[in-house]
């Protein structure tokens, strides 16, 4: 099925989806198996970015930054996460207004698709599983992102977490979510890839990224330490009242004392609670040696933390002399690279 140029599903999104602002949406589709496959080859693109979860486990994120008249798409092999019975098959998708250091948005006069679209596919064997009309779609309040300045442009990273279950990718969209068929979108009569400008075109050309969970130390005063930079999702566990805020500040420098100082260019992530303890998770990447939290009365952050994600380098090569300097100045030069390795050296 991967080798076809022709997809088979459809390009999807939410209802009511805003045009030319960041958005967030959460999609979600379920398939029964009377027994697993041995293999289950599928394939999935989104504009801009998406995280996919088969059965509430994270198994991929992407597709990789790439020029938008040539994305590829991510493929990889289902059935390690499939169970005989049902089986839920969910996404959260990103949707940017504009240029970030990470996405280049489609050229003037593009398709709706520059709106904010996803296109899933898996052979199931004697049937294929793909994004269509059936799958549900929730553009999710509260989540976005201010506006931002600087050189990198970043504002804050907002999730409000009383938009989207905590169960939600093992159980489907249901409960206190507004459940909205997907609509489909893409080039006017057609919304099967591949589709102008997008493609997609060909899979994922490098290895997935790394997801090695870094714990950060929680000092006491509202600063959490690790004491070495570390780049990738932002990993915060919090509780506390319906609507209550927290606000997450990662700081790449320390002073003297170890202490996180944020910066003008170091990002933020902006949590709003739905009153029981959550484990959220950032959408964009972050990076940075500790954290400062601005906690509202009766929120409790429990534990902070990275989830890098880097490019896997792999190789036994070293560098070794007389002088501890030379060497410590290699061990840094080469952590240094490998922070700047994502899917694309930066």
């Amino acid at each position: 099925m991967t080798d076809d140029l022709r997809w088979s599903a459809r390009w999807i999104w939410a209802e009511g989806a805003p045009r030319g602002a960041r958005h967030v949406v959460a999609l979600a589709t379920s398939c029964d198996l009377a027994e697993v496959p041995t293999r289950v080859s599928a394939r999935w693109c989104a504009v801009a970015r998406a995280v996919v979860y088969v059965n509430g486990v994270e198994v991929g994120r992407g597709p990789v930054r790439s020029n938008p008249r040539r994305q590829p798409y991510e493929d990889l092999d289902l059935a390690p996460h499939l169970r005989a019975g049902t089986n839920h098959i969910a996404a959260i998708a990103v949707h940017y207004a504009g240029a970030t250091p990470w996405y280049l948005p489609m050229p003037p006069f593009s398709s709706d698709l520059a709106d904010g679209a996803f296109v899933f596919e898996a052979d199931l064997g004697a049937d294929k599983l793909v994004s269509d009309d059936t799958w549900t779609a929730q553009v999710l309040d509260g989540w976005g992102a201010t506006s931002g300045g600087g050189v990198a442009g970043r504002g804050v990273e907002l999730i409000d977490t009383r938009s989207l279950p905590a169960d939600w990718a093992g159980a489907g969209l249901g409960g206190a979510v507004a459940l909205r068929r997907a609509t489909a979108v893409g080039e006017p009569g057609r919304s099967t890839p591949p589709s102008y400008p997008v493609g997609p075109f060909g899979p994922r050309p490098i290895a997935p990224l790394t997801a090695e969970p870094v714990a950060f130390v929680d000092a006491g005063d509202g600063t959490w330490r690790h004491g070495a930079v570390v780049a990738g999702t932002l990993v915060v566990e919090v509780e506390g009242p319906d609507g209550a805020e927290a606000t997450v500040r990662i700081a790449e420098m320390v002073d003297a004392d170890g202490v996180p100082v944020p910066g003008e260019h170091d990002a933020a992530l902006q949590i709003t609670c739905d009153g029981s303890r959550r484990l959220v998770e950032s959408v964009d990447r972050f990076g940075g040696q500790g954290a400062v939290v601005d906690a509202a009365d009766g929120v409790v952050v429990h534990t902070v933390g990275v989830v890098e994600r880097l490019y896997p380098c792999a190789g036994d090569g070293g560098f070794a002399c007389s002088d501890p300097l030379l060497e410590r100045i290699h061990r840094v030069g080469r952590r240094t690279v490998t922070l700047n390795s994502d899917d694309a050296y930066t």
